[in-house]
C-alpha cells in the first residue's frame, strides 16, 4: 500500500511539473500580427500580390500562420481557377478556386520555418482564373476578378531568445509589443518624481513610437507606491538616488552608489522579480544627466556601442551624434526612401507602388514634380505600350514607351495642385506592356520587362501650413520630423493616470519623428515659469489640479466658468441641462505668450472624464478624420469639432474681395474715362464742322 501511495503522489509531482513548464512556456511565447490594411483587387487571368513581414533578430520563431480572407467571382470555372501562396518565392500551398461560398472565402497557411528569414519576409498570393476556355477573352472581362481583404493577416508566434544584459540591445526587449499593442514594459518613477525624472520618462517614451512606428501603443509608467506586480513585465526604473528605494538602489553595485553623488549611472539586470524578464535603472542626482541618459539610450548609434552591461553617464559625456540626414524633399530619390530598383515582368498591365511622407505641416506648393529613370524591353508593340503615373489615384500624366531610348529612358512629370495636400502620397506606375501579334497570354513569362531605377526622384516644393487645426496634428507640436521645442505640463498632482497619459503622449508623438534634435521637457503645472513661455506646449488636467489651465482660461475657445464647474456656451456651440460638465475638450489656441508658437490643452470639469479627451487625442484613426481646432466628447461618444481659428482667413478673404471690387471699379472706371473722350472728340468736330457752316 505504501508503495502504490508513493508511485500516485510520484505520478501527480511528474504531471504537475510538466503542466507548470507548458505554463511557463506558454506564458514566454509571444503573438505578432501584420496586417494587409486594405482590400486588393486582382484582375485578369494570371494576377498577383504581395505583402510583407519582419522577423526580428532577437526571435524564435514557433510559427507563422497566413490568415487569407478573399472573395472572388461568381463565375469563375473553378475547376482550373486556382489560388498559390509563397513565402520568399517559394510557393507552399496551392488550392483550386472552386468553393460555392459568394463572399469571403477564408484559407489558413502554415507557413514552413525552413523558409522564413531574419529581416524582411515576403509572402506573394499569386492566381489563375478562368471563366471558360477562351483564355483571351477572359483576361480583360470584368467578371474575371479576385478581392484579398483587408481583414487578412500573418500572424507570428515566437519566444524571445535568451539575451545577456548588454546595453547594446536597447530597445529591446522593452519595445516587444504584446498582443492589443500593449509593450511587455512598466515604467517607475519616485513619487515625488522631478522635471528630469518625467522628460527621461517622455523621451524613452517616443522612442518606442519611433521604433515601431505604432503610435496607438500602450505603456504603463507607475509611481513606486502604486506599482503592485513587479514580476509581470520587462521593468525601467528612472530616478535620483534621494528618491529611490533601497531595494531599487541595491541593483547597482556598492562602487556603483559611491559615484551616483556626480554621475548617472545606466544598468541592466535579469529582473531579481523575474527571471525571465530584464530590469534596467537608470539613476543619477542630476536632472539634466538623467535626461542625457535618456538621450544617450535613444539615439541607436550610440547604445549600440555599449557591450556593457552599465555606463556612466555625466556633464562630460557627449550624446551628439554626427546629425541624421534629413530627406531632402527638392530631391527625394526611391533609394532615399529604402527602396530598390523595380523589376516588373510579365505582359500587359503590370504596377509597382511606393509610398511618400512627408513631415506633418507641410503642404504640397506649385513647382513639384517626378522624375522617373527607366529601362524596358526591346520586343515590346511600342505603338500600345505605355506607363502612367497616379498619385493618391490622381493621374498626374502617361508616356508612350519608345524603342530607341528603351536602355536609358526619363519620364519628368509636374505634380498638378488638385493632389490632396496630405502629409502621405502613394504613388502608382502602371505599365501596359503589349507585345505585337500576341493579344493575350495564356502563361507567366519573364518577357517582356520593365525596370524602374530607385534614382527615380521627386522634386517636392513645400511650405508650411498656415492654419491651426488638427488635420496638420501633431504639427506644430512635431515639426519637420522633430520635437518642435515642446513643453508638456502635468497635473500639479501626478498619479500612475497622468503618467501613463504622459508616456502614451509620448509614444503618440514619437511615431512622427525621425531625430530627437528638438527640445522637450516635462514639468507639473506648479513647476511652470517664464522659460516655458516661448515654447510650444501640450497641458492637460481638469482646472483644479493644474493651475496652467486657469491661467489659459481667458484665452480658450471655449471656457470655463468662474468656479470652473462647467464649461460656458458660446456663439458656436451651446450647453444645456447641464451637459457642460459632463464632457472633455479639446482646444488648439495661439500662445499667448508668444504669438509664434500654440497650445493644445486637454480638459474637463472632472478627472473622470478626462480620459474621454486623453484617448481620443492618443487614437490615430480617430484624430486623423477631424477637422476645426476645438473638440467636445462627451461619455457617448459623441463629438463635436469646431473651428474658431479663422479670423486669419476671414481677413485674407475679405483682402481678397476688396481687391476684386478694386479691380472691377477700377476697369469701369477707365471704360467710362475712354468713353466720356471719345464722346468729348466727337462732340468737338461736329461743333467745329457746323461752325464752319
Amino acid at each position: 500500500m505504501k508503495k502504490f501511495v508513493i508511485s500516485i503522489i510520484s505520478l501527480v509531482l511528474f504531471f504537475s511539473n510538466i503542466l507548470l513548464v507548458n505554463e511557463v512556456k506558454a506564458d514566454e511565447t509571444k503573438v505578432k500580427n501584420y496586417k494587409f490594411e486594405r482590400d486588393i483587387t486582382i484582375d485578369g487571368v494570371i494576377g498577383s500580390n504581395s505583402t510583407f513581414f519582419e522577423v526580428n533578430k532577437n526571435w524564435d520563431i514557433e510559427e507563422v500562420l497566413l490568415h487569407l480572407n478573399f472573395s472572388k467571382s461568381q463565375i469563375l470555372n473553378g475547376d482550373v481557377s486556382s489560388l498559390t501562396v509563397l513565402i520568399n518565392n517559394v510557393p507552399i500551398k496551392s488550392i483550386k478556386l472552386n468553393a460555392k461560398t459568394d463572399y469571403k472565402n477564408t484559407l489558413e497557411v502554415l507557413v514552413p520555418k525552413d523558409y522564413i528569414i531574419q529581416g524582411y519576409n515576403e509572402i506573394k498570393i499569386k492566381s489563375y482564373k478562368t471563366i471558360s476556355d477562351k483564355i483571351c477573352q477572359d483576361d480583360s472581362n470584368t467578371g474575371n476578378w479576385m478581392v484579398i481583404h483587408k481583414e487578412s493577416y500573418t500572424s507570428i508566434r515566437y519566444t524571445q531568445k535568451n539575451m545577456g544584459n548588454s546595453i547594446s540591445e536597447y530597445p529591446y526587449p522593452y519595445s516587444e509589443v504584446e498582443d492589443k499593442l500593449n509593450l511587455d514594459t512598466t515604467m517607475v518613477v519616485p513619487d515625488n518624481m522631478t522635471r528630469g525624472e518625467s522628460t527621461a520618462v517622455f523621451n524613452l517614451a517616443s522612442e518606442f513610437g519611433k521604433t515601431t512606428k505604432n503610435d496607438n501603443l500602450k505603456l504603463n509608467v507607475k509611481l513606486y507606491s502604486e506599482m503592485k506586480n513587479w514580476s509581470e513585465d520587462n521593468i525601467i526604473y528612472v530616478g535620483k538616488p534621494e528618491n529611490t528605494a533601497e531595494e531599487i538602489l541595491n541593483i547597482l553595485s556598492t562602487k556603483e552608489q559611491t559615484l551616483l553623488s556626480s554621475n548617472c549611472i545606466i544598468k541592466q539586470v535579469d529582473s531579481p522579480y523575474n527571471k525571465n524578464k530584464k530590469m534596467m535603472v537608470i539613476i543619477g542626482s542630476n536632472e539634466e544627466d538623467l535626461i542625457k541618459a535618456s538621450n544617450l539610450l535613444v539615439e541607436n548609434k550610440l547604445s549600440n556601442q555599449v557591450l556593457s552591461s552599465s555606463v556612466i553617464v555625466n556633464k562630460n559625456t557627449n550624446v551628439k551624434t554626427n546629425e541624421q540626414q534629413e530627406l531632402n524633399l527638392s530631391h527625394l530619390t526611391l533609394k532615399d526612401l529604402g527602396y530598390s530598383d523595380f523589376l516588373l515582368e510579365g505582359a500587359f498591365n503590370q504596377q509597382a507602388l511606393f509610398d511618400v511622407k512627408i513631415p506633418k505641416g507641410k503642404i504640397l506648393d506649385y513647382g513639384s514634380k517626378i522624375v522617373l529613370n527607366l529601362r524596358y524591353s526591346d520586343n515590346l508593340d511600342f505603338e500600345k505600350s505605355l506607363v502612367t503615373v497616379s498619385i493618391n489615384d490622381v493621374v498626374v500624366g502617361s508616356k508612350k514607351l519608345d524603342r530607341s531610348h528603351s536602355n536609358n529612358d526619363k519620364l519628368e512629370l509636374k505634380i498638378p495642385k488638385d493632389i490632396d495636400n496630405k502629409d502621405y502620397y502613394q504613388v502608382k506606375l502602371a505599365f501596359n506592356l503589349s507585345i505585337k501579334n500576341q493579344n493575350c497570354i495564356t502563361r507567366e513569362s519573364n518577357n517582356p520587362w520593365a525596370y524602374v531605377l530607385n534614382s527615380s526622384y521627386l522634386e517636392l516644393s513645400t511650405k508650411d501650413k498656415e492654419s491651426l487645426s488638427f488635420e496638420s496634428y501633431p504639427y506644430p507640436f512635431v515639426k519637420d520630423d522633430e520635437f518642435n521645442d515642446l513643453t508638456v505640463i502635468m497635473p500639479d498632482y501626478s498619479g500612475s493616470q497622468a503618467m501613463t497619459w504622459m508616456s502614451r503622449l509620448g509614444v503618440n508623438l514619437g511615431a512622427s519623428i525621425n531625430s530627437y534634435k528638438g527640445n522637450i521637457n516635462v514639468i507639473r503645472g506648479k513647476e511652470f515659469n517664464d522659460k516655458y513661455k516661448d515654447t510650444n506646449i501640450i497641458v492637460f488636467g481638469v482646472p483644479l489640479n493644474n493651475s496652467i489651465i486657469q491661467m489659459l482660461n481667458d484665452n480658450l475657445n471655449i471656457k470655463f466658468n468662474k468656479s470652473y464647474s462647467t464649461f460656458l456656451s458660446n456663439d458656436k456651440i451651446s450647453f444645456i441641462d447641464g451637459y457642460g460638465k459632463d464632457i472633455s475638450a479639446i482646444q488648439l489656441i495661439k500662445s499667448p505668450y508668444n504669438n509664434q508658437k500654440n497650445i493644445l490643452v486637454i480638459s474637463s470639469i472632472n478627472e473622470k472624464n478626462l480620459y474621454l479627451g486623453m484617448d481620443y487625442l492618443l487614437n490615430k484613426s480617430k484624430v486623423n478624420d477631424l477637422k476645426g481646432d476645438t473638440i467636445t466628447i462627451d461619455e457617448y461618444g459623441e463629438v463635436e469639432d469646431l473651428s474658431y481659428n479663422l479670423k486669419v482667413n476671414k481677413e485674407v478673404k475679405v483682402s481678397n474681395n476688396d481687391i476684386s471690387i478694386s479691380k472691377t471699379t477700377k476697369a469701369f472706371l477707365i471704360i467710362s474715362f475712354i468713353t466720356i473722350i471719345v464722346v468729348a472728340v466727337l462732340s468737338m468736330l461736329y461743333i467745329k464742322k457746323y461752325k464752319r457752316r
